[in-house]
């Protein structure tokens, strides 16, 4: 549906720049929706949209923000980090993975305080030492949430498709020789399961219309073969009930009729 929605909403944005009836759009709807654009309320809206959209959260000079995620999610960036790191990715790594340019500069001045932010409290944390004299515990996702406000109408900064793997991460913590997130690392292992439930369903039915169409296919080959077997038996029955042709009429010795005598 989201995916839907997108495309719908380029297709307005489109026909509406184009100013142009798309083929495949009636003749009554493209009138109906000339007017709405042309009334005051809607060029308000769109005013206010396109300003929205180019605000600059980090002040003059930063940049709207915007990410070099491109065509792919947040989550196949996730996968494959995680191929790469060997472990999920914790929310400062996704965000440096899909707010860099090729040049690993941040795509704008958020990202790039948010980014550094996240690991100067990283480094800071990682430096303490309790009593024992043993590395203490540091918690990667909080210290991410924290510094960018937690959830906000449903979505976590920098986090994308990701954010619900994020969102209710509390007490679970990790160490800095050997990083783990156990809340994350369960909500992975959970939608992995999910995958390889999806994906043994689809081999299920994958396997089911194979054997569907190899037995139509054996079925179809042996009602052929009784077909054939039955015309064998019954042909020379059905010879043998054939009326005879009736006996020639000429006289004996009668030479057939066109032949010189």
């Amino acid at each position: 549906m989201k995916k839907c929605s997108i495309q719908y909403r380029g297709m307005l944005c489109e026909a509406r720049s184009s100013e142009e009836k798309r083929k495949n759009i009636p003749k009554s709807i493209w009138e109906s929706w000339k007017s709405h654009y042309d009334t005051e309320d809607f060029k308000a809206k769109s005013a206010q949209y396109s300003k929205n959209r180019l605000s600059e959260k980090c002040g003059e000079g930063s940049g709207p923000s915007r990410h070099t995620g491109g065509s792919r999610t947040h989550r196949e960036h996730a996968r494959q980090l995680a191929n790469v790191l060997g472990r999920p990715p914790y929310p400062h790594e996704l965000l440096n993975k899909t707010h860099t340019k090729g040049n690993n500069e941040f795509v704008d001045l958020k990202s790039k305080r948010t980014y550094d932010a996240v690991m100067s409290k990283i480094t800071s944390a990682s430096q303490l030492v309790d009593e024992s004299g043993e590395s203490p515990i540091v918690d990667f996702s909080k210290i991410y949430m924290d510094e960018v406000g937690g959830v906000k109408k449903a979505c976590i900064y920098g986090l994308g498709s990701q954010a619900v793997f994020y969102e209710n991460i509390g007490s679970s913590s990790a160490s800095t020789t050997q990083p783990q997130d156990c809340s994350f690392d369960a909500r992975v292992k959970e939608y992995v399961q999910e995958m390889k439930e999806e994906m043994k369903h689809e081999m299920r039915e994958e396997i089911r219309h194979e054997l569907h169409e190899e037995m139509k296919h054996e079925m179809q080959l042996e009602m052929q073969e009784q077909v054939d077997k039955i015309l064998q038996e019954r042909l020379p029955i059905l010879i043998a009930g054939l009326p005879k042709p009736p006996p020639s009429t000429l006289p004996t010795g009668s030479p057939p009729t066109g032949t010189p005598p």
